[in-house]
């Protein structure tokens, strides 16, 4: 029987913290953003792989909106 990993948020934290650490090393400060608009895959027919799920429009910009609400 198969049983799903998983991570320990923890680990995660450290992990991300690596990985901005190592950005924040070479001089980079800020992510410039070329384009607005990108394709997700939402839901729990992402995981049924005898089903194609639709893809969603995602906006960047909403995105940035909602993060700057968030760590206001």
């Amino acid at each position: 029987m198969y049983v799903m990993p998983s991570i320990k948020i923890a680990d995660l934290r450290q992990a991300l913290t690596l990985i901005f650490d190592e950005l924040e090393s070479f001089g980079i400060t800020e992510i410039e953003l070329d384009e607005d608009y990108y394709w997700t895959l939402l839901g729990p027919e992402i995981y049924a792989l005898e089903k194609s799920p639709e893809p969603r429009l995602g906006q960047l910009y909403d995105d940035l909106a909602e993060l700057n609400k968030l760590v206001s």
